[in-house]
């Protein structure tokens, strides 16, 4: 087949068709799925480990994309948000201060900041964002609430009359699904240390290094927990150990608590995001135990490496603007996805290099031109500023 992205994407949904639909292999789809091994059949990739760990993480939703700006995504955002008053924004702050959270009023130019709950540097770094923004760009006179707990209120933990759409202000959150309205999306604590990591002398000497000279397996940017394990260790039956750690893939643990599952791969130093980007694949598969978003995933698209992104319905700001195929690599998102989708996805990425290479490509200069400094700063003057023009004064 020729190496086009055409193919590399028939040849993923091919292999996941299979596996999904427990397809037996025949001489006609080995042509098509390079992925499958013998010592894989009989294997239940259903099996009790997994139970436990269903409830967040089961999903076959993707968040919205294929958007072609920042004015359309903030459009989108506060397409039912209207006449905004006083009191639904006091409504908004009893519900955030619950947790880690700040309203943030501005009058007469001058920003005032209310903080609740415990700050271990999350809520410092958003302000910083905000002030930068204001100094550079000026906001409007304005009030809002910023919450900086991994899940909305609503699903977390309240369960009152104030968490009803109708009765609170929008709230400002790094994350939100594509189902949820009321929360308008701010970049997260970490987008600082994106743009320093970028101005890294490492940095820029790992990313001149050649697609075709790095490592051709999947770099798995992200910790150990309990969800993920249980992932890796389907796969102990083969005789290649866990799929998600054995030819083609390598995973990060910074812990050695998760014993019960199988043995895992311990790095001999904690890996830095300076380290995926030695491999051609780098995989980030959500936000760990809570499903919301992960910090890790704009790191994804700065190193030149192709990105897999496995399905979810959780989103960041800049997330719409990717284009599957084009910026990303899906990737299925089941429970069991870490082993059984990941490898043949691997697998297909390895046999078509150059399809992957343009991806990896196209991440890159989306990364430029959506999440530079300058471009996000204006993305949070513009929907602050959307956002009061719809508060009744």
């Amino acid at each position: 087949m020729l190496d086009t992205v055409k193919n590399l994407e028939k040849c993923i949904n091919y292999c996941n068709k299979i596996i999904y639909e427990n397809v037996p292999p025949t001489p006609k789809n080995k042509y098509y799925n390079p992925t499958h091994h013998n010592e894989w059949n009989g294997i239940d990739w259903t099996g009790d480990e997994i139970s436990y760990f269903e409830t967040r993480h089961n999903t076959s939703d993707m968040f919205p994309v294929n958007m072609n700006s920042y004015s359309e995504i903030i459009k989108f955002q506060l397409s039912d948000v209207f006449n905004v008053s006083k009191k639904m924004i006091d409504n908004a702050w009893n519900i955030a201060s619950k947790k880690t959270s700040a309203r943030i009023t501005i009058k007469n130019g001058v920003i005032h900041v209310k903080s609740s709950g415990p700050d271990i540097g999350r809520r410092s770094k958003v302000l910083n964002i905000i002030n930068s923004v204001h100094k550079k760009l000026k906001l409007p006179d304005t009030d809002f609430v910023i919450l900086l707990s991994d899940l909305p209120p609503e699903q977390e933990w309240i369960n009152t009359d104030l968490a009803k759409k109708s009765n609170r202000a929008p709230i400002f959150m790094p994350t939100r699904r594509s189902t949820q309205s009321n929360i308008l999306l701010i970049p997260d604590y970490t987008f600082q240390d994106f743009w320093d990591h970028k101005q890294n002398k490492n940095y820029k000497n790992i990313i001149s290094n050649p697609f075709t000279k790095r490592i051709p397996k999947i770099y798995f940017a992200g910790g150990i927990n309990k969800y993920r394990a249980a992932a890796w260790c389907l796969g102990i039956k083969t005789k290649n150990g866990s799929l998600m750690t054995g030819l083609d893939t390598e995973a990060i643990k910074f812990s050695t608590s998760n014993k019960n599952y199988c043995k895992l791969p311990v790095w001999k130093k904690p890996q830095t995001h300076l380290d995926m980007y030695k491999y051609k694949f780098v995989l980030s598969p959500g936000g760990g135990t809570w499903p919301s978003w992960s910090t890790r995933f704009k790191f994804l698209f700065s190193g030149r490496s192709t990105p897999i992104v496995s399905k979810s319905d959780w989103y960041e700001f800049f997330y719409p603007l990717l284009r599957p195929y084009k910026d990303f690599v899906p990737a299925e998102n089941t429970i069991s996805s870490v082993s059984r989708y990941i490898y043949p996805t691997g697998e297909c990425l390895r046999k078509f290099p150059n399809a992957s290479e343009s991806i990896a490509n196209n991440a890159f200069m989306f990364q430029q031109k959506y999440l530079s400094k300058k471009i996000v700063f204006q993305y949070v003057h513009d929907i602050i500023s959307e956002y009061t023009m719809r508060i009744n004064n």
